[in-house]
């Protein structure tokens, strides 16, 4: 929350630029935590693979990913949160409105001028997306990495109750002790 209260601020402020990383790195940031996307399943996200049902939900296609390398795909759900700030679908709306992205690649480069790239964010950009807003909202941001939002989805879920196999369910891990070390 705090790292996303951050980003608020920035999306808020008057340099449009920061104002478009800003409102890129909260869907990264959103989406990637309430999906518990892997960086390569985040970075691959297109608007086409995007399915909104109803107002309250959104499925988002995964063509292919680490543990399906034959490409069947999967859907990952996100529902609406009742504070659009931490709404993984407001943040969604709200960066596609400001960067005017319609098709092709969800999360792109924005350059220090306020340009929206056309090509995908690399992997390693996740990692300094969030490496930058931890540092943001003041924590230490060397221990943070891509793959922190999905390690936290599942220690936050089951410290919410959530059963292994509803972890698993959205994580789509297909061994049992993979999540047992990330919420150990």
């Amino acid at each position: 929350r705090a790292m996303i209260d951050a980003l608020t601020e920035q999306i808020q402020g008057e340099d449009p630029a920061e104002r478009l990383l800003a409102a890129r790195d909260r869907v990264l940031l959103l989406v990637g935590w309430f999906g518990a996307f892997r960086q390569s399943e985040l970075v691959s996200l297109q608007v086409e693979e995007i399915t909104a049902h109803g107002e309250q939900e959104l499925s988002l296609l995964i063509p292919k990913s680490k543990t399906d390398q034959a490409g069947d795909g999967h859907e990952k759900w996100l529902t609406s949160q009742k504070d659009i700030n931490y709404c993984p679908l407001f943040a969604i709306e709200s960066w596609q409105r400001m960067s005017k992205v319609s098709s092709g690649p969800l999360l792109r480069p924005v350059g220090r001028w306020g340009h929206v790239g056309d090509k995908p964010l690399r992997p390693q950009a996740i990692t300094d997306a969030i490496r930058r807003v931890t540092s943001l909202a003041g924590y230490e941001s060397d221990i943070y990495s891509g793959h922190s939002l999905r390690r936290g989805f599942c220690v936050q879920a089951a410290l919410n109750g959530a059963t292994l196999d509803e972890i698993m369910a959205q994580t789509h891990h297909r061994d049992i002790s993979t999540v047992m070390r990330y919420i150990e």
